[in-house]
């Protein structure tokens, strides 16, 4: 298959062969084949795999739960590598971030919330991500004001997904960036948007009538 891929790239296999050579590693004394289509079937995609929890890829037969978590960390360093800040990205724009966002999107099958910091120049200096639905309460308030006293940052862009059919904010997203703008602002970090995104489409709650009061 090594051959294959030198020859023709990664585009001329399948789905599941992808997969397959994708878990050489993890699984070395039995055949990947039988195992990808095992995980494909239950998992729908190999994102849907790379996205799944140790606990659900250790009930599929031949997984274990060793092997589930390795598989686990391929997707989290994915991610990873998706979120790794490379110099002088300028943010500037709202188109600008929803681009730099697609990216990180496509990458997760269930929810996620994301904070990018900025400089003066709106340039990316660092970023809080976490898995999950937004919301205030629950977030890691620490490590994201670890992340608001950065040198040189001034501002901030929330960032997060939503699955379901409608992309305006709900009354909790309001309320919860509210007080999100009300913490950093604390940290003498203002908050520019909270941009929702959903199937290739975003919203600015910062243009949204019912958040209005949030950015007076």
């Amino acid at each position: 298959m090594m051959k294959r891929y030198i020859e023709s790239g990664i585009n001329c296999f399948e789905k599941h062969e992808i997969l397959e050579i994708l878990l050489y590693n993890i699984f070395t004394r039995c055949n990947t084949n039988d195992i990808s289509h095992r995980l494909l079937n239950e998992f729908k995609s190999i994102k849907g795999v790379l996205n799944a929890v140790v606990s659900d890829l250790a009930s599929v037969k031949g997984v274990g739960e060793n092997a589930a978590a390795r598989i686990c960390f391929l997707g989290d360093f994915f991610r990873y590598l998706a979120l790794e800040t490379s110099d002088n990205i300028v943010l500037d724009s709202t188109e600008r971030v929803v681009e730099f966002c697609r990216g990180i999107e496509e990458l997760n099958t269930k929810e996620f919330f994301m904070i990018l910091f900025l400089d003066k120049k709106q340039t990316l200096i660092t970023k809080y991500f976490v898995k999950g639905q937004f919301n205030f309460v629950t977030l890691g308030k620490r490590d994201i004001a670890i992340k608001a006293v950065s040198p040189g940052c001034v501002g901030a862009v929330a960032v997060h997904n939503h699955f379901e059919e409608f992309i305006r904010p709900s009354s909790n997203d309001v309320y919860d960036t509210n007080k999100l703008k009300i913490f950093l602002s604390g940290l003498n970090v203002d908050l520019y948007d909270h941009l929702i995104l959903h199937d290739g489409s975003y919203y600015s709650m910062r243009t949204c009538p019912s958040c209005r009061e949030i950015w007076l």
